[in-house]
């Protein structure tokens, strides 16, 4: 990873908040802070990143699903949405 100078430098914020989101990222232990060599991608970060997305996209259909049926939407047009992806009618 860049280290929080050259990041807050090249996206123009301020060092502490880099520092910040670092420190936030290693307590989720997506990123390793060794002293000497830098800020790491921890070992198994992807996975676990991977599984935060999927659990947030599970919890956003959730409530789309509810809000659609809420509304009327037929069980098999959703179906036909989340299957074939596309809204065409």
């Amino acid at each position: 990873m860049p280290s929080v100078r050259s990041l807050a430098a090249e996206i123009l914020v301020n060092p502490n908040t880099v520092a910040k989101v670092y420190r936030e990222l290693e307590r989720e232990k997506l990123l390793k802070a060794r002293p000497g060599s830098g800020v790491l991608v921890a070992t198994g970060a992807a996975k676990r990143a991977r599984r935060t997305v999927h659990a947030e996209l599970k919890f956003r259909l959730s409530a789309w699903l509810e809000e659609a049926r809420d509304v009327g939407l037929a069980d098999e047009l959703l179906q036909e949405i989340l299957v074939l992806g596309s809204l065409a009618t």
